[in-house]
């Protein structure tokens, strides 16, 4: 099946691709919202088109997919057991020193960008201010600034056995994410509740499984499964968002890693970095 060039720029800002049932409505809303996300884009040093970039590299991923599926240490469910990864309990411990630098962080909301003002692709997932993201790590790539203003969060993630993402989700009052999924199952994913209104309306659905966050408390799951998120409440639902290599045998997790350095590469992801620094130094908090 063919994607729309917001679609594969999605993919490859977030390791997502959109469910084949939105994808009439995400291109028509994505084509209305891209002119408008982001003043000052980067430019992009390819001569390839964007569509063409996209296609080629993640046409090669079905092997490693297949791989990796069935190498993995830890099985292919929706949502794992957090026993599995002995690393989560020490996060969570973490939660209070998080809470403390989001707290400020959020005192200074308007420093923080939209998710499409990063990647100007998830204007198909959200539009205005109704998702703000705020980078430690993207694909590997470490935003100093940013892990100099919460450096206990940025500590923590660090310690995440395979980390290559890592950001807090603010999503807005009633702010809902249509179903999509991930691109590559190289990697999972780690929510921790930072800042949950209600756990009985901040929810997320993963292969048709509901769960809700809870304050201090971790949820991992692994996003090649169709999924979907939502706050019902009236107030900003935070969670700590964070990719890491799935467990694997080494030669395998060898050639996820040789894919990663591969996607550093891709003109969309340096972009999306390009554009948070100059986001960051267009807003940064005075007398910072």
């Amino acid at each position: 099946m063919r994607y729309p060039r917001a679609s594969l720029n999605h993919a490859l800002s977030t390791n997502e691709l959109p469910h084949p049932a939105s994808e009439s409505q995400h291109m028509t809303e994505t084509r209305a919202q891209d002119e408008d996300t982001f003043t000052e884009p980067a430019k992009r040093p390819t001569k390839l088109p964007r569509w063409l970039e996209h296609s080629i590299f993640w046409a090669v991923l079905g092997v490693p997919s297949l791989i990796n599926r069935i190498t993995s240490k830890v099985g292919n469910p929706p949502f794992f057991d957090n026993d599995r990864f002995p690393w989560a309990a020490e996060i969570e411990a973490g939660w209070p020193n998080i809470r403390e630098e989001l707290d400020a962080l959020l005192s200074e909301e308007d420093t923080i960008p939209a998710f499409h003002d990063v990647a100007p692709s998830q204007a198909g997932l959200a539009t205005g201010r109704d998702w703000l993201t705020f980078f430690f790590y993207g694909m590997g790539a470490r935003n100093d600034e940013n892990c100099r203003r919460c450096p206990k969060t940025a500590a923590l993630v660090e310690r995440i056995p395979g980390m290559t993402t890592a950001f807090f989700s603010i999503m807005s009052p009633g702010k809902e994410l249509k179903a999509h999924r991930g691109s590559f199952n190289a990697f999972l994913r780690y929510h921790m509740g930072i800042k949950i209104p209600d756990s009985r309306l901040c929810y997320m659905t993963v292969h048709g499984t509901t769960k809700r966050w809870e304050e201090g408390k971790s949820l991992i799951f692994d996003d090649r499964y169709i999924h979907s998120a939502g706050n019902l409440s009236d107030e900003n639902r935070v969670v700590l968002f964070v990719d890491f290599l799935r467990p694997v045998p080494a030669p395998v997790e060898a050639m996820n890693r040789f894919i990663l350095r591969l996607a550093q590469s891709v003109p969309a992801l340096q972009e999306a970095n390009e554009n948070l620094i100059k986001w960051n130094a267009a807003h940064r908090p005075a007398g910072k």
